[in-house]
């Protein structure tokens, strides 16, 4: 069977993508700074709650993608993106 949204995975869930990933990471870099800047305890606390949260599900969404690119791709070494010289 194909899916003609290539996002959407069998169970008709939406399939992670690195973006996702990417972009769940700089809203929990953002919710940081905030609570960085916060003025009181408890909006401090909250804001860091929602960034480690996000870090959470982004390291979910990485797992995920890991699991479908499979045993191959997890085998490779850390620069096997690098470009030879």
């Amino acid at each position: 069977m194909t899916y003609r949204n290539s996002n959407i995975d069998r169970t008709g869930e939406a399939a992670p993508e690195p973006s996702s990933v990417a972009q769940l990471r700089r809203e929990a870099r953002k919710a940081r700074s905030l609570g960085d800047a916060a003025f009181s305890d408890d909006a401090r606390q909250q804001l860091y709650e929602i960034a480690a949260s996000l870090d959470r599900e982004a390291t979910l969404m990485e797992a995920a993608l890991a699991a479908k690119a499979g045993p191959a791709a997890r085998r490779r070494p850390a620069t096997a993106h690098v470009a030879p010289r």
